[in-house]
């Protein structure tokens, strides 16, 4: 596996990953619906340093990815067949490595798996949000 910056000719890639890995989590689309448009993604790939996308590529195909910004890490997706390989784990390594000086994020809290892989990662609550709608959990994590 190769984990590197997506580019231009990869937004449908990215699309396919986000639309499969949310397919039975419809309440990750309705909280927030601009993730996973082919507009959302191509403003990441446009963004450098402020924003990239990052994609795990297997064989020649993109599998997961993951948007880091200045400080937080935004989206985390792997395809459900290639979920517990190491994929995520790469994927938010990667993020770590990129921005020691520390990382936020916001997962659901119905998501728990989710909210266990981060734990397990070394990210901590900050606190809990009750949004309208979907309620969240932050995460902080710092080298």
């Amino acid at each position: 596996m190769v984990l590197r910056r997506a580019d231009a000719t990869e937004t449908e890639a990215v699309r396919a990953v986000y639309l499969s890995a949310t397919a039975e989590k419809l309440y990750m689309r309705a909280g927030d619906p601009d993730v996973g448009t082919t507009r959302w993604i191509t403003g990441f790939l446009g963004c450098g340093y402020l924003h990239e996308l990052w994609v795990a590529d297997l064989a020649g195909q993109v599998v997961g990815f993951a948007t880091v910004a200045i400080d937080s890490l935004g989206h985390l997706y792997v395809m459900p067949e290639f979920q517990n390989r190491g994929i995520g784990t790469a994927l938010l390594r990667n993020a770590q490595r990129i921005r020691p000086e520390g990382l936020t994020l916001f997962t659901f809290r119905r998501d728990a798996a989710a909210c266990r892989f981060y734990e397990r990662h070394g990210f901590v609550v900050v606190e809990f949000l009750d949004d309208a709608g979907e309620a969240d959990v932050s995460y902080y994590w710092q080298a």
